[in-house]
């Protein structure tokens, strides 16, 4: 007989990974998002808070809730073990000042990109991404495309769908002539030029990021962040 899983486990698990995405989140927000009722989303997060996972912020009726430094010591133990964290946050900081703008480091983790570290831009007007937030794969991303240009057929196939998979193919060819994706939908409300990290035994496949609000960019400003972040990733052999 096949054993089930824990159901309220698994909404508090879900519940937590949406606090990351969408800190600081509030029960109603929650709710909407995971279609659950309010009483489930409110009980998950009291259980998270009790647990040292989630912590709150300001009062009730606008209470919300953002994640405890024990929640970031779990994402950062899997980044330790899986990435080369030390040589990659150098790469962060030197794009960074370089270009001024934000640099984000994210890890492969089944259809989804974990943040695992970022150096944000000191401007007023900026992207950022929390530590823990996590994004679907999607090939309409520069993040996404830069991951699947080099993920083998195999793992493509046992990932994603025919059509999916197909699209993934197509951006490849664009990937290695440039060695870097972009991200320049004007429906978007940042753009971002992105680097697949060298796979290397034992780790995780890992992205960097550049980012940049959409109203104070333009094609040449990302195409120069690419090619930046490309020739850094280079220069620090990564």
């Amino acid at each position: 007989m096949a054993v089930k899983g824990v159901q309220s486990l698994a909404t508090g698990l879900r519940v937590l990974e949406l606090v990351a995405i969408h800190q600081p989140a509030g029960a109603a927000e929650l709710a909407r998002i995971t279609g659950l009722h309010k009483s489930v989303v409110h009980r998950a997060l009291v259980t998270l808070h009790e647990q040292d996972w989630i912590a709150p912020v300001g009062a009730a009726p606008a209470l919300r809730w953002v994640l405890t430094g024990r929640a970031l010591a779990v994402g950062s133990a899997f980044a330790a073990s899986r990435t080369p964290r030390e040589a990659a946050h150098q790469l962060l900081r030197h794009v960074a000042a370089e270009t001024g703008e934000t640099v984000l480091l994210s890890v492969h983790d089944g259809r989804r990109l974990l943040v695992v570290d970022l150096v944000e831009s000191p401007q007023p007007l900026k992207v950022a991404f929390p530590v823990g937030a996590t994004l679907d794969v999607d090939v309409d991303t520069a993040a996404g495309r830069a991951l699947v240009a080099g993920l083998a057929d195999d793992e493509l196939d046992r990932l994603f769908d025919a059509g999916a998979r197909e699209r993934m193919r197509a951006i490849r060819p664009e990937y290695e002539r440039l060695g870097y994706a972009l991200q320049t939908d004007p429906a978007t409300p940042l753009w971002a030029a992105a680097v697949r990290l060298r796979r290397m035994p034992d780790m995780v496949d890992s992205v960097v990021v550049a980012a940049v609000p959409q109203p104070r960019s333009d094609l040449a400003t990302v195409e120069r962040l690419g090619v930046t972040l490309r020739d850094a990733v280079r220069r620090f052999g990564l």
